[in-house]
């Protein structure tokens, strides 16, 4: 019984030190993510959401608090702005400790971000090839919405 036991135990530990080891490498990688957009957590921890795939779009400042970020899984077309269907929104949260709201980076752009919903601000990331900069679709979604 005693050897079942020491099995189970050594069991356990290895277990536990592959999680440990998973825990490592996540906040390994959470960190190269905010390298690379030059992000440095400060008071708050905010949550990364990827947004990979989704077509985007930031409607204003990216400066400015209240300035709307606009995203979907298909192309913002002047109908799917006029209908809102599949289009999701939130504004840019403009969190004090930070030293701007949006980090765009190459290949890709954090924006952080207030979804009004149950509290939530997360540091969305987006593919820059999908961001929509056309100024025309930009103005139609804030005299719609």
């Amino acid at each position: 019984m005693q050897v079942t036991l020491d099995i189970f135990y050594n069991a356990v530990i290895l277990l536990a030190m592959k999680q440990k080891s998973i825990i490592e490498k996540f906040f390994e990688m959470q960190d190269e993510v905010f390298k690379y957009f030059g992000y440095t957590e400060d008071w708050k921890v905010i949550p990364l959401d990827p947004q990979l795939g989704r077509h985007w779009m930031i409607c204003g400042p990216e400066d400015k608090s209240g300035t709307s970020i606009v995203y979907s899984d298909n192309p913002l077309t002047e109908k799917s702005i006029r209908e809102g269907k599949v289009i999701y929104s939130g504004t840019i949260y403009t969190q004090c400790f930070l030293s701007k709201w949006v980090y765009r980076g190459k290949d890709y752009t954090m924006v952080s971000v207030d979804t009004h919903c149950d509290g939530n601000q997360l540091l969305m990331i987006f593919e820059n090839n999908l961001e929509c900069t056309d100024e025309k679709l930009k103005q139609l979604f804030k005299e719609c919405w």
